[in-house]
């Protein structure tokens, strides 16, 4: 799915990082998660989080999804792509 896909009619939250980040990446991802869970079922229908990992390296393709969707069910996750 495209950015643009993803932004209609929605404010998408992009959160770049990696899953074996230790301090940093998992406390965002809950900072967001907290924020995601504050307005109304409605509200949040109108909002996206997107995680994009950083670290191609080490992370496999389904990985990035997998740990957004630790955070809520509904946050998804992409592996990005590294720049050529």
């Amino acid at each position: 799915m495209r950015l643009a896909e993803l932004s209609q009619g929605r404010v998408v939250l992009i959160f770049f990082g990696f899953t074996r980040c230790p301090e940093v990446c998992p406390t965002t991802m809950l900072a967001l998660q907290r924020a995601y869970e504050k307005p109304s079922p409605t509200e949040q229908e109108r909002v996206q989080v997107l995680f994009i990992r950083v670290d191609p390296e080490l992370d496999t393709p389904p990985t990035p999804h997998q740990y957004a969707k630790g955070s809520h069910p509904s946050f998804l996750g992409t592996p990005g792509t590294p720049e050529p």
